[in-house]
């Protein structure tokens, strides 16, 4: 997944994506959320910004699979959080997702 070259940036946010071998109907996108030790040091913290990336992924999400589901496309996705800000607001990881899901949708062409 590192070394392919399939990455969108919307600040905080870095999406990095490889297209799945088969069609996953129940769930065409599979995600893992990243917070990097030397940017963020306390696990609290880090934990923090994960479930907040997280609840943003789950509350936008739709716009993705209704898009994969008429393809029938699946996707691994892994969302990494490059950002400074130890304490980031919700807005913020929701208008990152919202970004990083248009761009993607524009990239692959759907």
């Amino acid at each position: 997944m590192f070394s392919a070259n399939n990455k969108l940036a919307g600040y905080p946010l870095l999406l990095l994506y490889l297209p799945s071998t088969g069609f996953r109907p129940e769930a065409p996108v599979q995600t893992a959320f990243s917070v990097p030790r030397r940017k963020i040091k306390k696990a609290v913290k880090r934990n923090r910004i994960k479930r907040l990336m997280r609840e943003a992924w789950r509350l936008n999400k739709h716009v993705l699979y209704e898009a994969l589901q008429e393809q029938e496309k699946s996707y691994d996705f892994v969302f990494i959080y490059i950002g400074q800000e130890e304490n980031p607001a919700f807005r913020q990881m929701e208008k990152a997702v919202k970004k990083l899901s248009k761009k993607f949708l524009q990239k692959e062409k759907f």
